[in-house]
């Protein structure tokens, strides 16, 4: 757990700090109690920023070695269990939901004076993202239903004789839901005047560019008229809502989430752990207000960002993963090919490197992913072996449905490549990854 010792002052941060300077050493005081923290130097007196950037860092593996490490017990505290870029899982006490924001209030008001329903599309296993809102929207809205979509007509069997839809979806998974709606139409199976008017697309699980919100409002505005109302959410599974983004202007320049008051956010240099100042990029901090469950304290989230300021609020910009983190989104989910590298090594016990590319087509909403297994050429006899375990690992760390199961789960493995080489040429690199989006 790094501590950055060097002291200065920023303007901004101080003030963002001073507004919610008693909840984060309520946090600090919460953190000291836990056991994973005893053996670290925490400072008692924290009057500024500068005091607080004494304090160490939580890392994704320090809740992945001990989960009780961190954690204050409380009845409340829900459990689950998630993973993120090192391909460790994480078991996770939280005694919040990861919407605990309510909608602003006149979607509020959509939602309730209307015939809604809330959908998603299914998964194999139990998926944290739709398990959570799933148990949030239960709790809020108990008479309103929530429906799970794998197919066409499963999907269109959903909407049908609804007044408004509430869809929270991968971005990946939600160009699949438009597809289906488009080939209804175009086929007959569903009438126009039988789609809701009313739209509401809450976005989560991996980066959005602004690019890809311009060609979802666009194709959204097709079908179901202007009645559309697009949010994009920026958060994970240990802490829970970080920043929402409502679609407003088409001639917004970047994607900025404003920040959830029950979160503080810093970016740091990834490399040496100090400060980074506002409008500059850098890893983000999360800290969670939360005093009961695990207790996400400067929680390094292995995403880059840019942290600004507008009339005193912050404002995140999220550009991705740190380029050395070597983890793929597939459907939203983490898939860490440097995990996999590791677990082949182990299992065969033969040195090997791999390449991994992951493309998007928005118009049908299919994701199809090639890996490349570099291996000696002396164990070719382990070809299949190996090809069936990549498949295998692929489906169970982006928790799919197999291929031959597709529905909804929009993902195909188009090959799993096995190239031999010499002992005197082996790939100076263990992994090379890169994600396409297209039309």
């Amino acid at each position: 757990m790094p501590i950055s010792r060097k002291r200065f002052y920023n303007k901004e941060m101080e003030g963002y700090f001073f507004v919610m300077r008693r909840e984060l050493r309520e946090v600090a005081k919460a953190f000291s109690l836990t056991e994973g923290s005893k053996s670290l130097e925490l400072h008692p007196k924290i009057s500024t920023y500068s005091d607080f950037c004494q304090l160490p860092y939580l890392k994704e593996q320090d809740l992945a070695r001990n989960p009780y490490s961190y954690y204050l017990p409380s009845g409340s505290a829900v459990e689950f269990v998630t993973s993120g870029t090192s391909g460790l899982p994480k078991k996770i006490f939280s005694p919040f939901s990861i919407k605990a924001a309510p909608f602003p209030p006149a979607i509020e008001d959509l939602i309730r004076h209307h015939k809604t329903v809330f959908v998603h599309s299914k998964r194999l296993q139990q998926e944290s993202f739709y398990w959570i809102h799933d148990k949030t929207y239960r709790e809020t809205y108990p008479d309103i239903p929530i429906k799970e979509y794998r197919d066409l007509n499963s999907a269109i069997s959903a909407i049908r004789g609804k007044e408004a839809i509430c869809i929270y979806e991968y971005p990946s998974a939600f160009y699949r839901f438009l597809f289906f709606v488009r080939k209804a139409l175009e086929g007959r199976i569903i009438k126009i005047k039988e789609i809701p008017r009313i739209l509401i697309v809450e976005l989560s699980g991996e980066p959005v560019e602004l690019e890809d919100l311009y060609f979802m409002v666009e194709t959204t505005r097709q079908i179901f008229l202007q009645g559309s109302h697009i949010s994009v959410t920026y958060g994970m599974n240990e802490v829970g809502l970080i920043g929402s983004y409502d679609f407003k202007h088409s001639d917004e320049h970047s994607l900025e989430y404003e920040v959830y008051p029950k979160v503080f956010v810093e970016i740091i240099d990834p490399e040496s752990s100090a400060f980074v100042e506002p409008g500059e990029i850098g890893e983000i901090v999360i800290t969670s207000l939360a005093l009961q469950g695990t207790i996400i304290f400067r929680y390094r989230t292995g995403d880059k960002g840019i942290l600004t300021f507008r009339n005193g609020k912050p404002y995140l910009q999220v550009l991705g993963k740190l380029s050395h983190l070597n983890s793929l989104f597939i459907m939203g989910s983490q898939f860490s090919v440097s995990s996999l590298s590791k677990r082949i090594l182990k299992t065969f016990r033969i040195p090997i490197s791999i390449d991994a590319k992951r493309e998007i087509d928005k118009l049908k909403g299919l994701e199809s992913l090639w890996v490349t297994l570099y291996v000696p050429q002396q164990v070719d006899y382990l070809s299949e072996d190996l090809e069936d375990f990549v498949r295998l690992s692929i489906i169970e760390d982006a928790d799919l449905f197999s291929e031959f199961q597709m529905g909804t789960v929009n993902l195909k493995i188009r090959s799993v490549f096995i190239r031999f080489y010499d002992n005197e040429r082996y790939p100076a690199k263990s992994w090379k990854i890169s994600s396409v989006v297209g039309k």
